[in-house]
């Protein structure tokens, strides 16, 4: 991707999730990846694809396997249900610098 920066959009077909893929649409410099539960085509997106809830056994190894398949990225959480779970997620694969979420006490309050 030379000088571009992916940032990967969680609920990117939901209201916040579109939004920001609105917004990334406008920056060159961002290879925008959304993930939904329902994957369609979401204008301001390169690609948007299936993730499981937060809330499933398996969300951990996709999210994971989703990060690393596209390197060095940066994860923007829009679904409220996933901010503890990514916190936690984030911390201990060693992610806190990738992912844009609060520490899990603070969220698990939101």
């Amino acid at each position: 991707m030379g000088d571009t920066r992916t940032i990967i959009v969680t609920g990117a077909a939901g209201p916040a999730g579109r939004a920001l893929g609105a917004q990334l649409a406008r920056r060159p410099e961002v290879h925008a990846v959304g993930v939904d539960l329902a994957p369609r085509a979401v204008p301001g997106f390169a690609t948007v694809e299936a993730v499981p809830a937060a809330g499933d056994p398996a969300y951990d190894g996709a999210t994971l396997a989703l990060v690393r398949r596209y390197g060095d990225v940066l994860v923007v959480p829009s679904v409220s249900e996933e901010l503890a779970h990514l916190a936690v997620l984030a911390g201990a694969a060693g992610l806190t610098r990738d992912v844009v979420v609060s520490p899990p006490g603070p969220t698990a309050v939101a």
